[in-house]
C-alpha cells in the first residue's frame, strides 16, 4: 500500500482559521460567559460542603479499584469528577505501602487520574498534585510518585503540545518549598531510571521525570537509554524525555535510533521532530534528501503537516 506523501506549504492554516472565528458581536460573548460561569459553578458544587467532596471522592477511588465493575465505566468517572483529581488521588494513596503488590494494583489508575489532571493543565490541579505527590527532601522518592509526576504531570502536560518544563516551573515560582522538593524529585528520579529492579514502565515515567533536569545533565542520561539492546519502554521514554527538551542537541539524537526503534517509538520520534522549527527543517531536509522516507516513522500515519521552511 502506498502512503499519501506530507503536503508542505508556507503557513499554518489553524491559525489563519482561528483568526475568522474571532467576533466582536453582543451574543458570543454573552454566550462565552455564560458557558464559563456554569463550569465554575459546577466545579464549586462539586467541592461545596454539602455535596461531601471528601466522601465523593472516596466512594469514586473504591470504585476505581473496583475489577468487578467494567472497565471502561470506572475510566469514565475520572472524566465526569475532573474537580475531584486531586481529591480522589488523596484516596488512592491513603495507607499505601511502597514496593507492595497492592501499589502495583492501585499505580494504573493513579496514572489514569494524574495525567487527566496534566491534560487539562489547570493551575490550581496542577498545584494541589504536585503538593500531594512531591517528596520532601530527604524521602524516597516512591513508585506511586514517580507514576504521577512522570507519566502524570509532565506526560499530560506534553500531550498537550505545552513545555512541561516551563509549565512547571511557572506553576511552582511562587512556592520556594514546593519548587525546592521538585528539584529534589528530579535528582533521585536518576535513581529510579537506573534501577533495574524496578518495572520498565516506571522507569519510563523516571526518564519523563529527569528531561526536566538541565540539558547538560539529562540529554547525555537519555541519550544512554536509546541504546537498542534496551527495552521499548526505555526507548519510548527517553525519546519522550528528549522531546521536551528545548535544545538544538537532541534532533540529531532524536533520528538516531530510527533503524532499531519500534513502530510506536518511530511515531513517537516523528511527533517530536514536529514541535520546533529547527527540528522540522532537518526533518524536511533529510526527506529531501532521501536519507529518509515516510516509511521510516512507523504503521500509523498523522495527518499532513503545514510548516514553514526557512532558507
Amino acid at each position: 500500500m502506498e502512503l499519501p506523501s506530507l503536503q508542505y506549504v508556507n503557513t499554518f492554516s489553524i491559525q489563519s482559521i482561528s483568526n475568522t472565528m474571532i467576533h466582536k458581536s453582543f451574543i458570543p460573548v454573552f454566550f462565552c460567559l455564560l458557558v464559563a460561569g456554569w463550569l465554575f459553578t459546577a466545579c464549586n458544587k462539586q467541592n461545596a460542603a454539602d455535596y461531601n467532596s471528601d466522601m465523593q471522592a472516596a466512594e469514586i477511588a473504591s470504585m476505581l479499584l473496583n475489577n468487578n465493575i467494567e472497565e471502561k465505566k470506572r475510566r469514565d468517572l475520572i472524566d465526569e469528577y475532573p474537580c475531584l483529581a486531586s481529591e480522589i488521588l488523596t484516596e488512592l494513596i491513603r495507607d499505601l505501602e511502597s514496593e507492595t503488590r497492592e501499589e502495583t494494583k492501585r499505580i494504573p489508575w493513579i496514572f489514569r487520574v494524574t495525567v487527566a489532571a496534566g491534560e487539562r493543565n489547570t493551575d490550581s490541579e496542577l498545584l494541589e498534585i504536585l503538593e500531594i505527590s512531591l517528596p520532601k527532601p530527604g524521602e524516597k522518592l516512591l513508585n506511586w510518585q514517580t507514576v504521577v509526576l512522570g507519566g502524570g504531570i509532565v506526560n499530560g502536560i506534553s500531550r498537550q503540545g505545552i513545555w512541561p518544563k516551563s509549565r512547571i516551573h511557572d506553576i511552582l515560582q511562587a512556592d520556594h518549598i514546593l519548587s525546592e522538593r521538585w528539584k529534589y524529585a528530579i535528582e533521585k528520579s536518576y535513581q529510579i531510571a537506573a534501577n533495574p529492579e524496578v518495572p520498565n514502565p516506571w522507569r519510563y515515567d523516571a526518564l519523563r521525570i529527569l528531561a526536566m533536569d538541565s540539558p547538560e545533565k539529562s540529554i547525555p542520561e537519555l541519550q544512554s537509554y536509546l541504546d537498542p539492546d534496551l527495552d521499548d519502554h526505555l526507548h519510548m521514554g527517553a525519546i519522550s524525555g528528549l522531546s521536551d527538551i528545548q535544545s538544538p542537541e537532541v534532533t540529531g539524537l532524536l533520528l538516531s535510533g530510527l533503524p532499531h526503534f519500534s513502530d510506536r517509538n518511530r511515531n513517537l520520534v516523528l511527533k517530536a521532530m514536529l514541535r520546533t522549527d529547527l527540528r522540522i527543517a532537518v526533518l524536511f531536509k533529510k526527506i529531501s534528501s532521501n536519507e529518509l522516507t515516510i516509511e521510516h516513522f512507523g504503521i500509523e500515519q498523522p495527518e499532513p503537516v503545514s510548516f514553514t521552511v526557512e532558507n
